[in-house]
C-alpha cells in the first residue's frame, strides 16, 4: 500500500519486468503510478509482463502516454494476466487499458472498474470545443488520442471471459475507443461490458 512512483520512467510499474519463467500471484497493490519523461510501458503491477499475474488487484491511479494499463503496460506473446482486477483511474494518450495498454498474449477472467481516459485535460476541452463544429475533420486533426479499452488498448493476442463496467474515453475526442478493447487484431471471446464508452470515432461497446 502508499505505492508511489512519480520520476521519469519507462517500463515501470511495482514490478519493471516480469521475465518468462516469473509469476506473481494474490498481490493487492494500492498507490499511483503517475510517472514523468517519455513514461511507455506504465502499469500498476509491471510495467512490461512475460510471465504470469495470477488473481492480483490494483486500485489507484496510473497515467503514461502509450502502453499503459491499471495492471501492466505491454503484455507479451507469452504473457498471462488473469483472474485480476482494477480500480481507480486509468490514463494515457495511446494504447491504454483498464487492465493491460497492450496484449499480445492472453488475459482472461479480468474484471475492470477503473475509468479510462474520462478525465480530459484542459487543453483537450479547449480544442475539442473549437473545432467540434467542423465535422470534415479527421480525429487525428482534432486530438491525438487512440487505442482505448475497459480491458485492452490495443490487442492481437486473446482476451476471455473478461467484464468492463468503468466508463471509458474523452467526450468527442479520441478514436479507436472500445468498452473491452479500442483496437484488436486477435481474439475477444465471453466478455461483456455494462460501461459507458465516448470518443470521436470508431466507438464501439465491446
Amino acid at each position: 500500500s502508499g505505492f508511489e512512483m512519480e520520476n521519469a520512467a519507462s517500463t515501470a510499474g511495482l514490478f519493471r519486468i516480469i521475465a518468462e519463467n516469473g509469476t506473481v500471484r494474490d498481490l493487492n497493490v494500492t498507490g499511483n503510478v503517475t510517472p514523468q519523461g517519455t513514461a511507455q510501458r506504465i502499469g500498476g503491477i509491471a510495467g512490461e509482463n512475460r510471465g504470469r499475474i495470477i488473481s492480483c488487484s490494483f486500485s489507484g491511479t496510473v497515467k503514461g502516454s502509450r502502453q499503459t494499463g491499471g495492471i501492466c503496460g505491454s503484455n507479451e506473446s507469452g504473457g498471462m494476466i488473469s483472474g485480476c482486477s482494477v480500480s481507480g483511474i486509468v490514463e494515457g494518450d495511446h494504447e491504454t487499458g483498464g487492465i493491460c495498454g497492450e496484449n499480445a498474449g492472453c488475459i482472461r477472467q479480468c474484471l475492470n472498474h477503473a475509468q479510462v481516459n474520462t478525465d480530459a485535460p484542459e487543453i483537450i476541452e479547449q480544442e475539442t470545443a473549437d473545432i467540434i463544429p467542423d465535422l470534415s475533420l479527421s480525429a487525428e486533426e482534432i486530438i491525438d488520442i487512440t487505442d482505448i479499452g475497459g480491458i485492452a488498448g490495443y490487442s492481437s493476442g486473446n482476451i476471455k471471459d473478461c467484464t468492463n463496467d468503468g466508463e471509458v474515453g474523452y467526450i468527442h475526442a479520441g478514436y479507436n475507443i472500445g468498452g473491452i478493447c479500442g483496437h484488436q487484431s486477435g481474439i475477444i471471446s465471453g466478455c461483456s461490458n455494462s460501461g459507458r464508452v465516448v470518443g470521436r470515432k470508431d466507438v464501439g461497446g465491446i
